[in-house]
């Protein structure tokens, strides 16, 4: 079940202006007069869910104000930006978090600092096989959904 993008953006922005100890209020800069102060971060070899939704995070926050943040991998983080992790990754497990934790169709949006953590664990999907015509074979989503392809840039 996906949830839909606006309830997403809107669950982000309350997590992210949510009041923390002692009133003050939690600060995590994404983009900072046009240029991206966060990176989206994802497994080596994402989920396709995990590939999808931070595809999804990256457009809306380039509707938003025009700046694409981009994607990196797990691998190659750096220490300095402001983290948008995107599904189990190594830097979720550095924080103690794996999808395992969650029960099927339960998220979390949270916050650490420098870091808006968006995972969770989705209902297992068929793989269907899928042969193109060059001859590639390739396994995707069933159900009639399309396969997402992500290649870490």
């Amino acid at each position: 079940m996906q949830m839909p993008s606006a309830l997403v953006f809107l669950s982000v922005a309350a997590a992210v202006l949510a009041p923390t100890r002692a009133g003050a209020q939690a600060s995590l800069d994404l983009v900072r007069e046009g240029k991206p102060e966060a990176v989206i971060v994802t497994a080596s070899q994402p989920t396709v869910a995990a590939a999808f939704a931070a595809r999804e995070v990256q457009e809306h926050i380039r509707l938003i104000s025009g700046c694409t943040v981009p994607i990196v991998l797990d691998t190659a983080v750096p220490e300095t930006r402001n983290r948008i992790l995107v599904g189990e990754s190594r830097a979720t497990q550095a924080l103690g978090l794996t999808n395992a934790d969650f029960a099927p169709q339960e998220y979390l949006i949270g916050i650490r600092p420098q870091t808006l953590i968006l995972m969770g664990r989705d209902k297992p999907e068929p793989l269907r096989r899928q042969v193109h015509l060059n001859g590639k074979v390739t396994y995707g989503p069933g159900l009639g959904a399309t396969a997402a392809s992500f290649d870490g840039t």
